[in-house]
């Protein structure tokens, strides 16, 4: 089964994230990413080619073995506040 997350209102989550990637999925995507910078919602990001960038970083990654959900490998998020 596929998750479905719903994140409510376009300009409501405070989600935030910093990676650090040996691969991305298109060469204009930042392998590396210091500070923490919101995940949501920056509409250039939505563009076509960016928006596999977006969806990499903010994915959830299932992990059968511990039947638990973890962030795309690289990436650490969090909530401020």
């Amino acid at each position: 089964p596929i998750p479905i997350v719903i994140i409510p209102g376009d300009g409501g989550c405070q989600l935030e994230a910093r990676w650090k990637k040996d691969k991305v999925k298109h060469f204009f995507c930042k392998k590396h990413q210091r500070e923490w910078t919101t995940l949501w919602l920056d509409p250039v990001d939505l563009l076509p080619g960016l928006i596999d960038c977006w969806s990499d970083n903010i994915r959830l990654v299932y992990s059968e073995a511990n039947d638990t959900f973890n962030n795309s490998p690289g990436v650490e998020t969090r909530v401020p506040g």
